[in-house]
């Protein structure tokens, strides 16, 4: 008899465990229970219903700066052609809905396209900074793709009449941008720094200023240069590059044309003394050049600065805060 009273004791034990152990499995369709707060863990009060959230320090900004990357179908090159352009912040605000923005053009080198500037490095987060910074005004900036054109109409591609009669109405029949010159600048780097420089001497009533960054000026292209060994962009008759037909597109041959439409644009010359591509020597002799149209021209020899994008990013910069300067009538 004692054995049983023992064994029943402990079999009522171990029905109660197991009753007090099944008890905490939630029911069939319920959620599970909260986790249980470790002892690092302080327990906060649960809020009154009539409790309001507290305000954030600073509200969520709206209309931030942004980037599209869409087409335009070019009459001059027969085909849609793409361009990426950046929207400053603000830009869809309806109480901007009657401004207008300077717009900046920024042209690619060699092997490049249109996603070069914002992907190599982000002209973007340098265009809200500078604007942040008060170094710019709120403006536009279009990078449109250039291939390997030089931006000359040349045998394959018309591509100077395409910016000329297609990009820049386009852009400003689009977007809100300043079709004036004083809010139209144009730069580029490399085969785009050689671009912008002769679309600013040719069209000077066009451009308030020309960012030319580490710009492609050689007086004279030679052999081991790819623009005189593999490329047709300067052809004459079975010769793949002509001397005469590269000088008859040279910038500085439209010095006389600029003087003599007496639209000035500010020039600003940035370039690396340590680049093999397209040696100081080229940029300096094209420089002396320039002057004597455009006495106040700038240029800047970049100490070790060479034909790469780790110079371009701080290159870019520098000619941007130019640019800044100029838009707000400070050059």
């Amino acid at each position: 008899m004692k054995y049983t009273k023992i064994s029943a004791l402990l079999l009522a034990a171990v029905l109660m465990a197991g009753t007090a152990g099944c008890a905490q499995q939630p029911a069939a369709g319920t959620s599970s229970p909260s986790p249980p707060v470790s002892a690092s863990q302080s327990v906060q009060p649960s809020a009154t219903p009539s409790a309001a959230p507290t305000p954030s320090a600073e509200p969520e900004e709206e209309y931030a700066s942004y980037t599209l990357a869409p087409t335009l179908y070019s009459e001059t090159l027969k085909l849609d052609w793409n361009y990426t352009i950046y929207l400053p912040r603000g830009y869809d605000d309806p109480a901007n809905a009657s401004k207008t923005y300077p717009v900046i053009y920024l042209l690619h080198g060699a092997f490049g396209n249109h996603r070069n500037l914002v992907e190599r490095f982000s002209t973007p987060e340098i265009m809200d900074t500078l604007i942040e910074n008060g170094q710019m005004p709120e403006a536009i900036v279009v990078f449109p793709d250039g291939f390997n054109s030089y931006y000359i109409d040349g045998p394959a591609l018309d591509m100077e009449s395409a910016f000329i009669n297609d990009l820049f109405p386009t852009i400003e029949s689009l977007y809100r941008a300043d079709a004036a010159k004083e809010g139209r600048i144009i730069g580029g780097i490399s085969m785009g720094g050689y671009g912008a420089a002769r679309f600013a001497l040719k069209y000077p009533e066009l451009f308030s200023a020309a960012l030319l960054i580490s710009p492609a000026v050689w007086a004279e292209p030679t052999r081991g240069n790819d623009l005189y060994d593999n490329w047709h962009v300067f052809p004459e008759g079975d010769a793949n590059f002509s001397q005469s037909v590269w000088e008859s597109f040279y910038p500085a041959s439209y010095l006389e044309d600029y003087t003599a439409k007496n639209s000035p644009v500010s020039f600003y010359v940035i370039s690396g003394d340590a680049d093999t591509t397209v040696d100081i020597s080229e940029v300096q002799n094209f420089y002396n050049q320039l002057l004597t149209v455009a006495p106040d021209a700038q240029l800047s020899v970049e100490p070790d600065g060479v034909h790469a994008w780790t110079f371009w990013e701080p290159a870019a910069t520098k000619a941007l805060e130019f640019a800044g300067s100029v838009l707000q009538g400070q050059k």
